[in-house]
């Protein structure tokens, strides 16, 4: 079956598409730290954020890594706003002589005005808004003395926009209409892309595909056909039958559609066989269709002429084997042939985004508890590798490895800022990150760089992600048919750790 299309939109939240007139939103600090410019995509909307957001966003500020960043980036986004720092933050008595709504300037392209608001007493005051001409969505800072943003969205009758699910939680219980920020959240979804495909060619093409050679050219009169909605082998005509760039394919004969087929790949207008599939990259062999389509991506170097695959994303749950094949394609390209510089390791967690520096030792004791698994690997690719000790620590491949250069270990929080060339680059549990720290770490690939996002969007650990909004989801969707980037998404049938692990999938796994 065919992946169904994923749409994007560019509103702040679920039900803008439709909504008939303009609706009044407050936004909490988890919205800001998301994504700092978070208030100018609300379009024709109102946007309030309380004083209380502020003060949190003050207090994120002062910490380092990540979400320090993105509050700092947030608070400046607000000041340049509003540009005059005068009007910020002073009462008025509503309502005041032109002379004193005047005091409002205008920041660039904006027009401030002055809202009236009742205080708890009775009395009215006024705060400065801003009025966006592109949307003329309204934008305000407003005073709070409450400690609770669920009673601030129900003291200003708005609906509270929260990346936080328990607040979200909350809010049904306490009566307030509350929703995800969904800027960067695909919507519609049945299914996410997978990066392959099966589909049906007339016998002769499926022949002249095994035979290798140049592809087969994807005319708009060739007979390519798919299954329909039922799952039964009845076909549809090329016309309602698309394929993306980069897309893997699983080709079978038309004729004889319960026969084996022969894998592939579509690219620039044609269907070419696999040039790596077979390869056994560090003595490993391939187990499955999507471990060969796996190492044909891992495997075709990240700068050429035509095929080239500097970005890599694999999708599936744990044991399909997505960080080992990782690993051993690393080691062949780096360790084995030097192709990379260097192999470089990172992974988002919420421990990683504290100050490591309270931690003991250096960055890679800091780090490397919770690269266990990418070290377990390791030492499974290099079993005859010689295990010491020194000064009663344990010395084997993986501090080889990093004594010789080959294996780089560093926190997600200290890539800001770095220009990564000719290396080898792992993201692993990369369905924890935002869509910006993705677009923060692949814009840091300079020439010669490839990499690998590897993660499950069904076990994600961020109180603020799902499996839609995570940076994987969205980096996957967007950058799909580029032909910088290529995808394999694994299934459960195609977990390879152990008979016991196959068993406790089928067996204990709850089915929706």
């Amino acid at each position: 079956m065919r992946e169904a299309a994923i749409c994007f939109f560019s509103k702040g939240v679920t039900n803008l598409a439709n909504q008939k007139s303009p609706k009044t939103f407050v936004l909490d600090v988890s919205v800001l730290i998301h994504d700092p410019k978070a208030p100018l995509y609300f379009e024709e909307n109102t946007v309030l954020i309380p004083t209380l957001t502020i003060k949190n966003l003050k207090e994120e500020a002062a910490k380092p890594g990540e979400r320090g960043a993105n509050a700092r980036d947030a608070l400046r986004t607000l000041m340049e706003l509003f540009h005059d720092s005068t009007s910020m933050g002073t009462r008025y008595t509503y309502p005041e002589n032109e002379a004193e709504m005047d005091m409002a300037i205008a920041a660039e392209g904006c027009v401030p005005e002055l809202d009236a608001f009742e205080n708890i007493d009775g009395t009215a005051f006024a705060v400065p808004s801003v009025i966006l001409p592109e949307t003329n969505g309204e934008i305000s800072i407003i005073p709070t003395t409450a400690s609770n943003i669920l009673d601030v969205a129900r003291e200003q009758r708005a609906i509270l926009v929260t990346k936080d699910i328990a607040t979200r939680l909350c809010s049904f219980a306490s009566g307030v209409e509350a929703q995800d920020y969904l800027h960067d959240h695909p919507s519609e979804v049945s299914k996410f892309y997978s990066g392959r495909s099966i589909v049906y060619l007339p016998a002769k093409d499926v022949s002249e595909l095994a035979k290798g050679g140049d592809g087969i050219a994807f005319r708009a009169n060739t007979e390519i056909y798919g299954l329909d909605d039922s799952g039964v082998e009845e076909f549809l005509r090329p016309s309602s039958y698309r394929l993306s760039e980069n897309e893997f394919l699983v080709v079978k004969n038309a004729e004889s559609p319960s026969s084996g087929g022969v894998l592939g790949r579509y690219a620039r207008g044609k269907i070419y066989p696999l040039r790596y599939g077979n390869t056994k990259p560090f003595e490993i062999t391939p187990r499955n269709v999507a471990q060969r389509f796996a190492i044909e991506a891992l495997m075709t170097p990240s700068e050429g002429p035509q095929d080239r695959a500097p970005l890599v994303i694999l999708k599936g749950p744990a044991g399909t084997a997505k960080t080992f094949l990782s690993i051993a394609c690393g080691l062949e390209q780096a360790y084995e042939h030097h192709d990379y510089r260097s192999i470089l390791v990172t992974r988002q967690s919420s421990l990683l985004d504290e100050p490591v520096g309270y931690l003991p030792g250096g960055e890679y004791d800091k780090v490397s508890p919770l690269l266990r698994s990418v070290f377990d690997n390791i030492e499974t690719l290099m079993p005859n590798a010689k295990k010491e000790f020194k000064d009663g620590v344990a010395y084997g491949p993986v501090e080889e490895l990093v004594a010789q250069g080959v294996l780089q270990i560093q926190a997600m929080t200290f890539m800001r800022g770095r220009s990564i060339a000719n290396t080898y680059v792992i993201v692993d549990e990369a369905q924890n990150c935002t869509a910006d720290q993705l677009l923060t770490l692949i814009t840091r690939a300079s020439k010669g760089t490839r990499i690998c996002l590897l993660g499950d969007i069904n076990q994600i650990d961020s109180p603020y992600l799902d499996r839609y909004s995570s940076g994987m989801t969205v980096v996957s969707e967007l950058m799909k048919g580029s032909p910088v980037c290529w995808q394999v998404s694994f299934t459960d049938a195609e977990c390879e750790r152990s008979e016991l692990a196959n068993e406790a999938i089928h067996r204990l796994t709850r089915k929706n």
